[in-house]
């Protein structure tokens, strides 16, 4: 009786181990089902603007070379929410060349445009994009400035 129950110690300790290790992981690269990209996609083309919000956030869930051209689609969404959802997910990837894409942001008339923008330049810093900083520094909101 003994034998069995130090196993099952063993295997209950083993398990633990593991999922403190994969609770520690980061989220990206997690297994994720095969069709989640696809269906992440195709809610990103939604005209509900909710459907789209809730599909920009699952992007950090995607291995990268997959979540890469839907964040960049996200990043010129009409909907404000799911492009400052993008830049986040842009930012904390460090989308390359990603400041680029958010230039025009900075002439936005939503002050969280603009900030996001500068975020995602700092993360994400491109030639183009810092020079375009320049103008920021005048910008009429201080959390911008």
């Amino acid at each position: 009786m003994g034998a069995p129950r130090r196993s099952r110690g063993r295997l209950a300790g083993a398990l633990l181990g593991v999922f403190g290790l994969l609770a520690h992981a980061p989220t990206a690269s997690a297994f994720v089902w095969p069709n989640v990209p696809d269906q992440v996609a195709a809610a990103l083309e939604a005209t509900d603007p909710a459907e789209r919000r809730l599909a920009v956030r699952q992007l950090p869930r995607l291995p990268r070379a997959l979540a890469e051209p839907l964040v960049r689609k996200a990043l010129g969404d009409a909907d404000v929410e799911v492009r400052l959802a993008a830049a986040s997910v842009a930012a904390g990837m460090r989308l390359a060349r990603g400041g680029e894409l958010v230039i025009g942001w900075l002439n936005e008339s939503d002050a969280r445009l603009r900030l996001a923008a500068c975020e995602l330049v700092r993360a994400a810093p491109t030639d183009h994009a810092v020079a375009a900083l320049g103008r920021v520094l005048g910008d009429a909101d201080a959390s911008v400035r």
